[in-house]
């Protein structure tokens, strides 16, 4: 534990919030902007180009107040959490200072996906930002069960990691570093834990499909509170059962639980806590934007 809190109390001068944006300096009505930005990030509706052939199917939509409300307290969650204004402030400095709303998220690999909460996107050539779908607000007011914060609160924060990550061009996946640091090692068929035993894998599986068949009845609490506790096992050491994707998602996990997890050394290793510690949040001070 005093590892986690060390890193926390040596970077508290990083922490001060972001200052809002005022409406003089938009150009628009106070009541616009209310609606349209919030603590640095700007709320835009979902919309479709020319060469955008899949927007349809993500169904781009207007902001709901409940929904604007809900997000708001997403974000303040953040911003009250040690290191939480830093954390906002890079990831905005790495593009994800648009949230956009859709219907329906879009995966990595571009699927169009009913499960997606929020996503994080880059495209060459074009503005990033944060897709934010109908399934992320299904999930108002509900808890994790270990540490109890808000599971809207873990999925923007989880956003807010890839961002500052580039979904592993910066530190994640520029190497083998991270993926050994945190047990993972790639084959044929994708991201595995390293030498893992057929029979672990089979218990990996059926945890996931239990996963899956808590998800299709919209029970998302348990589904996520089944995946805690399988992944926070000492022979696994990890947040959650997202992280075992890949070590791109393992960053953006590992991160916002470093954040809203008071107990988060107690199940992650001494030297993954120390990659954060001395190669990720070092790194916020050095880039620090005056004015944010």
């Amino acid at each position: 534990m005093f590892a986690a809190t060390a890193f926390l109390v040596c970077l508290q001068a990083l922490t001060a919030s972001p200052r809002p944006v005022t409406a003089a300096q938009s150009g628009t009505s106070t009541k616009d902007r209310a609606q349209a930005e919030y603590r640095g990030f700007r709320l835009l509706q979902g919309t479709c180009n020319v060469a955008d052939l899949t927007c349809h199917q993500r169904g781009p939509r207007s902001w709901k107040r409940r929904e604007i409300e809900s997000l708001h307290t997403a974000i303040d969650d953040v911003l009250q959490r040690p290191l939480g204004p830093a954390v906002v402030r890079e990831s905005q400095r790495h593009g994800a200072g648009v949230l956009q709303r859709d219907t329906l998220g879009t995966e990595n690999d571009g699927t169009i996906s009913h499960i997606v909460n929020a996503a994080f996107h880059s495209p060459s050539g074009g503005r990033s930002f944060i897709e934010m779908t109908d399934r992320f607000f299904e999930k108002g007011g509900q808890r994790d069960k270990r540490a109890q914060y808000l599971l809207q609160t873990r999925i923007f924060l989880h956003e807010l990691f890839h961002a500052i990550d580039d979904h592993g061009e910066r530190f994640s996946m520029v190497n083998d570093e991270f993926a050994s640091l945190i047990g993972l090692v790639h084959t044929d068929n994708g991201w595995r834990r390293i030498n893992v035993t057929e029979s672990e894998e089979q218990i990996q599986y059926d945890v996931a499909n239990r996963i899956k068949q808590l998800l299709t009845k919209n029970q998302y609490e348990d589904a996520w509170n089944t995946g805690r506790v399988y992944a926070t096992r000492p022979e696994i050491a990890l947040p959650s059962m997202r992280a075992l994707d890949s070590p791109a998602e393992a960053f953006a996990e590992i991160g916002a639980h470093l954040l809203l997890d008071p107990a988060v050394a107690t199940y992650l290793k001494p030297q993954v806590i120390d990659y954060f510690r001395d190669r990720v949040f070092p790194t916020f001070a050095a880039a620090r934007t005056p004015g944010l």
